[in-house]
């Protein structure tokens, strides 16, 4: 019994592994879409309203991904802000 405590333990933490590289590379695309909307302020209206549709698409999609994954209201810090490790430990 114990083994396949730990098989099972092994799994969910290669999975929360995953999960955590999704999410790294999540906020990398949305650091560098937000940049790119910025920058096309700089350069014109249009520019920029088209890389802010771009940035609002790429959020629905991701969304969706997240509510596939079952994290409806996942803890970021941008949200919970000081109180991130204590929501966490929830």
């Amino acid at each position: 019994m114990a083994g396949e405590a730990f098989r099972d333990l092994s799994s969910l933490m290669r999975l929360a592994k995953e999960v955590a590289v999704l999410a790294q590379q999540y906020a990398s695309t949305r650091r560098d879409t937000r940049a790119a909307a910025a920058g096309a302020g700089r350069a014109g209206v249009e520019a920029s309203r088209a890389a802010g549709d771009v940035a609002r698409e790429h959020d629905r999609a991701v969304g969706s991904a997240v509510e596939g994954l079952g994290l409806v209201n996942p803890v970021t810090r941008e949200v919970a802000g000081n109180r991130y490790h204590q929501e966490l430990s929830v």
